[in-house]
């Protein structure tokens, strides 16, 4: 009798926890939430299998879009005197600082504003450390973090998905 207790305690914790799993991996890819929390309850560990599969015609852009928050940037900080100087400057009209961008010498083609790309958690939080971090070198929608040289249209593998 003891032995049965235990083995409905120990499916009900199962079922329960890989519920709130799934609906937590649903939830952080723009899923539906409650769909994947009842299957997670009636599937238990299945739910998050199914979750983990990739969304067939998804590209690359698709997935890191859902992982990242994409911001313009207008001013950029002067490496000497810290003060918010517009993107498009080559010298600080502060300080007369000449302003380096790697994306002058690599695509002088590419006009201000740029585009960085920002995780999505740190602009969720509402901290005031966030002033505070300085922002990210600019990149292009192509030169997403960790995809440089990536098709933006290749479809999304299994192997793709960290």
């Amino acid at each position: 009798m003891i032995a049965m207790n235990t083995m409905w305690s120990a499916l009900a914790v199962v079922m329960l926890s890989s519920s709130v799993l799934s609906e937590e991996v649903a939830k952080e890819r723009d899923r539906d939430r409650y769909f994947y929390f009842f299957a997670g309850l009636l599937v238990g560990p299945l739910a998050l299998l199914a979750m983990l599969t990739p969304v067939p015609g998804d590209t690359v852009v698709d997935t890191a879009s859902r992982e990242r928050t994409i911001r313009v940037v207008d001013d950029i900080p002067c490496p000497d005197c810290g003060r918010q100087v517009p993107a498009r400057a080559r010298t600080c009209p502060y300080c007369n600082t000449e302003m380096i961008s790697p994306l002058w010498d690599k695509l002088p083609e590419i006009q201000p504003p740029y585009i960085e790309v920002v995780p999505r958690r740190r602009l969720r939080r509402k901290s005031p450390a966030i002033a505070d971090v300085p922002l990210a070198e600019p990149v292009s929608l192509v030169e997403l973090e960790g995809m440089e040289g990536v098709d933006p249209h290749a479809p999304v593998s299994l192997l793709e998905l960290d």
